[in-house]
């Protein structure tokens, strides 16, 4: 798969940030209500923060401005899809329903965590099938970049798997999909999808 350097942008505004961090502070303290430890949502063990939060909001946000439809805030949707496409839309021909994950990091990586019960709840970590969209963020600017996208059958590759010593910091084992093997969105219209 060819690799963009251009990527779609979507620069969002201090209002959007300011709705986002209302919406990071309700998914962190409605995580903490249903009984999951920090890190348990994401996999950090500790160092998840209310900045991954907002991180997550704002992919979110970024990618319904990019594809034109209204944001609904949304919270611990966990297994289940992030974003809900309207049947009509053009992207609706891929997928209906989106999982969406951002990064700060310019280069950073698309994980696709494994089904796994989170301890002390009956909440799974992730939906084992679907369409997965990366969102990178510059925090200075608040551009987001439409890095890409990928589905499970083509994300879950031993090639992208790492065990929790090679990642680190996420404590578990996950799927780690680079940028290159990322479907590209297109730069200039939604609809060149297709």
């Amino acid at each position: 798969m060819a690799y963009l350097t251009q990527k779609p942008k979507v620069q969002l505004s201090q209002e959007d940030v300011r709705q986002c961090e209302e919406g990071a502070h309700r998914q962190y303290h409605a995580s903490r209500d249903l009984g999951l430890k920090i890190g348990n949502a994401t996999g950090n063990d500790g160092q998840h923060d209310m900045e991954e939060e907002l991180i997550g909001k704002l992919g979110e946000l970024a990618f319904c401005r990019y594809a034109k439809i209204y944001n609904e805030d949304t919270l611990n949707t966990f297994k289940r899809a992030d974003i809900i496409i309207p049947e009509d839309h053009v992207l609706s021909n891929i997928s209906r329903t989106w999982h969406i994950r951002a990064t700060r990091y310019a280069t950073g990586h698309l994980p696709i965590r494994p089904q796994i019960i989170s301890e002390g709840t009956q909440l799974q970590r992730e939906d084992p099938d679907g369409y997965y969209a990366l969102i990178t963020l510059n925090r200075r600017t608040n551009v987001a970049t439409m890095a890409g996208y990928i589905h499970t059958s083509e994300g879950k590759h031993e090639d992208h798997w790492r065990t929790a010593d090679q990642l680190g910091n996420t404590g578990h084992p996950t799927w780690w999909v680079n940028q290159e093997a990322l479907h590209p969105f297109p730069i200039t219209s939604i609809e060149e999808i297709f």
